[in-house]
């Protein structure tokens, strides 16, 4: 069932279900056996089913762009389900959306005589940036802390960014990073990312160690 499902699917039969059922025979071939027939059932098959338009709705701060960058969906091919759960996940994984739900509406037939279906991509955003900081007291390190912050949708490209700093009275550490998730095609539906990262770190601690190896 899930094979002819999605092979379905993949054809552009969106709207087509399929069900199995299983029925015994009276014929018994061995005392160990029994027959049974199996009945494959294709309801709703349909007509195939090409995206329309695609409407997003609820971006406030992200670009309808990049919104459309990160769908695995476009205007003119065929509806399939994998590609609308596949788009849903992309945007979950920005961290940009608290919910995504992205479903069909029907809208007429294009001159082929398949069916055109519009894509509605509702969004709810929330908040980009995250903030962490701490502190605290070892023997080994004395006096400690940190702060991270970290923003997952900068200037509404669902782009990525982040600033770190350790600090102790024997290590010091500050971070910046900048992640661009879809920065260049990687065959139809997939991207390579672009990571920067600038690091500045100065740690006693070996020093120290070998110092009092040598006392």
């Amino acid at each position: 069932v899930r094979k002819l499902s999605q092979l379905y699917s993949e054809r552009g039969y969106f709207d087509a279900r399929v069900s199995s059922t299983v029925t015994d025979l009276p014929v018994q071939s061995a005392a160990d056996r029994r027959e049974v027939q199996v009945e494959f059932k294709v309801e709703n098959e349909g007509k195939k089913v090409v995206i329309g338009r695609i409407l997003i709705d609820g971006n406030e701060k992200t670009k309808p762009a990049a919104v459309m960058r990160t769908l695995a969906i476009s205007e003119g091919e065929l509806l399939r389900s994998p590609d609308i759960y596949a788009s849903e996940q992309n945007l979950y994984g920005t961290d940009a959306f608290s919910r995504v739900d992205i479903k069909p509406q029907p809208a007429g037939e294009d001159a082929s005589g398949n069916r055109v279906s519009d894509v509605l991509v509702n969004l709810e955003e929330q908040p980009p940036r995250l903030m962490s900081f701490g502190g605290g007291f070892s023997t080994d390190l004395g006096l400690s802390g940190f702060f991270d912050i970290r923003h997952v949708n900068l200037l509404g490209n669902l782009w990525q960014g982040g600033f770190r700093a350790k600090f102790s009275q024997r290590q010091q550490i500050v971070q910046l990073d900048f992640i661009q998730p879809r920065f260049l095609r990687d065959g139809k539906k997939r991207f390579a990312p672009l990571t920067i990262t600038a690091q500045y770190q100065r740690d006693t601690t070996v020093t120290r160690f070998f110092r009092s190896a040598f006392d």
